[in-house]
């Protein structure tokens, strides 16, 4: 396949375009999710008792650390790409990117895991302070679930975008 310059300029430039939109998109989207629980958490926790109010308070802080990634996460971004980026640069955002997802990907389903393991200990009749380990647990697990759902769309999402521009790649590596 032959790319003349003006078709691989395009490529390339339209690559990065749409690794910006989904960058933003992905912090944008986090942020949002961050402010709705913390917004619905912060009205519901002083209004419920026992298992609620440690499910709310979970969701607070969660979501305080999930606002300041979504902050820091567009900042570096819009910083990265408003600069000019080789085409050897495109490639090492790519793999770094999908290989980041993975690993989020990786967490999510850890901390789902941990939701549950905190729920199922917090379900014993022995343990001390039940509703708290209950409600944390439940919790985390919604946390949890919602990252990993939204890692896996802007996974494919990144995916995708790679499909688009590697054949320009192939075709400029292999010459």
């Amino acid at each position: 396949m032959h790319f003349p310059n003006l078709a691989r300029l395009d490529i390339s430039e339209s690559f990065i375009k749409r690794m910006k939109t989904l960058k933003t998109a992905h912090s944008v989207t986090l942020a949002f999710w961050a402010g709705l629980n913390i917004l619905v958490s912060s009205v519901f926790l002083f209004h419920t008792e026992a298992l609620h109010f440690y499910f709310f308070t979970m969701n607070i802080s969660w979501n305080v650390v999930n606002a300041f990634v979504a902050v820091f996460l567009y900042a570096h971004h819009n910083d990265v790409f408003d600069r000019p980026i080789s085409n050897l640069h495109q490639m090492e955002y790519q793999k770094h990117i999908e290989k980041a997802m993975v690993f989020n990907i990786g967490l999510d389903m850890t901390y789902i895991a941990t939701g549950f393991a905190m729920y199922y200990y917090g379900d014993l009749p022995q343990v001390l302070h039940n509703e708290l380990w209950l409600g944390f647990g439940i919790s985390v697990i919604l946390q949890g679930s919602y990252l990993l759902i939204q890692d896996m769309v802007f996974y494919k999402l990144h995916r995708k975008n790679h499909s688009k521009v590697y054949p320009y790649w192939e075709n400029l590596l292999l010459g």
